[in-house]
């Protein structure tokens, strides 16, 4: 019993933090949209084309996230967490 407790308080943890890292994407990209309608498209910086040369995917790191990051990434991966949360 404590285990699924446990687990539920997990679930609730993750899908929380994955509420939030979507609320600063989201609210990054909104930014970026203004940023880049006010300057002139042509402009491209050498580390954008850097990126996009490697295929690099991921979540982006904003601020002090990379914890999240790094535990939500480490958790998607593990195929029978996985199967346990979808399973509920």
């Amino acid at each position: 019993m404590k285990v699924k407790k446990l687990l539920i308080s997990l679930i609730a943890i993750i899908f929380v933090l994955v509420i939030w890292i979507i609320f600063i994407i989201s609210s990054k990209r909104k930014d970026i949209e203004k940023v880049s309608a006010e300057t002139n498209r042509t402009k491209v910086s050498e580390d954008n084309l850097l990126l996009s040369e490697r295929n690099i995917v991921g979540l982006e790191n904003d601020k002090y996230v990379c914890y999240f990051n790094s535990i939500i990434q480490a958790l998607y991966v593990q195929t029978d967490f996985m199967n346990k949360i979808f399973s509920y």
